[in-house]
């Protein structure tokens, strides 16, 4: 969760598309300002918010623009398979 005026949002974009090319994990950008009601749904009470849905349900949220290393860690990230064994 994020918004084009959020400076660490920006810092976090190209963390996370390299995360998606790397690690077992799909990324969608919600901006707060075009879906406010995100807000309450998800608890957001800080930009950038990260949100790990696991069986299509929130499982674990972190708040802050954080490194690619932490983000890994806390929210348990899979490399991806690249079909190489």
């Amino acid at each position: 969760f994020g918004a084009d005026w959020c400076m660490p949002c920006k810092h976090l974009e190209p963390v996370l598309e390299q995360l998606m090319l790397t690690h077992a994990v799909e990324i969608a950008s919600v901006d707060v300002q075009k879906t406010e009601a995100a807000i309450d749904t998800y608890n957001v009470r800080s930009l950038p918010t990260m949100v790990l849905f696991v069986n299509g349900h929130p499982d674990k949220a972190i708040s802050g623009a954080r490194s690619r290393r932490h983000i890994i860690e806390y929210f348990e990230l899979e490399p991806r398979n690249n079909g190489q064994s």
